[in-house]
């Protein structure tokens, strides 16, 4: 149940006992739980990999192989319709000041209309009352 994100007043109550009874004769599986579970899932998709499931193969490439195998995204952040600021670049291994760092260096007529797209968009958004 920990392995899947149960928290230990959940498994308690639907042990029918209290969380220290639980904590007492249930330390050690509460404590590994998790990183069992992850052995064991990753242990699988290896073992598929290598049987040739090619979905297997890619998702572990994709997530543990060398940079290049990492899936980069494509996203178009703003800009006209016919001349779209699109970024492509691996943002998962961007800081947040690299990936601003990169917006920065834009040319200024993309970052305009960047800006003037990013407005269009907020004054559109529904206003919340408090």
């Amino acid at each position: 149940m920990v392995a899947n994100g149960n928290g230990e007043r959940l498994i308690a109550d639907l042990l029918g006992i209290d969380r220290n009874a639980l904590r007492r004769h249930f330390r050690p599986p509460l404590k590994e739980g998790r990183e069992r579970m992850i052995v064991r899932v990753g242990a699988v998709i290896v073992r598929e990999a290598l049987r040739g499931n090619i979905n297997a193969a890619g998702y572990w490439l994709a997530t543990q192989g060398c940079p290049e195998w990492r899936i980069s995204e494509t996203r178009v952040l703003a800009g006209y319709a016919e001349n779209p600021v699109v970024v492509r670049r691996d943002l998962t291994a961007m800081s947040d000041e690299e990936i601003a760092r990169e917006l920065e260096e834009l040319p200024e007529r993309e970052r305009d209309a960047a800006s003037d797209e990013a407005r269009e968009r907020t004054a559109a958004l529904p206003r919340q009352v408090h």
